[in-house]
């Protein structure tokens, strides 16, 4: 009974998972015209502004973050 309730207690101190957000600067080049970013997603697309920050697991995936991370267009960064 009481290893179970270490078990428990062990499992309630683990800290939660952090949540990581991605948050779009804008297009890299000032004379670059374009006032959205639209990524392409499986179903449909994603029009992204300057200053919009995503949830990676929420509106975005692990894998669309890193794609939009290594964008040469536009600037996009994590929130620490």
């Amino acid at each position: 009974m009481s290893e179970q309730k270490e078990r428990i207690q062990k499992s309630a101190e683990k800290p939660a998972e952090k949540v990581r957000k991605i948050k779009c600067e804008g297009p890299i080049h000032e004379t670059n015209g374009a006032s959205i970013f639209r990524l392409q997603k499986q179903r449909g697309s994603l029009d992204i502004y300057p200053g919009q920050i995503l949830t990676i697991g929420n509106e975005i995936t692990k894998e669309e973050a890193e794609q939009l991370l290594a964008a040469t267009s536009w600037k996009f960064s994590e929130v620490k």
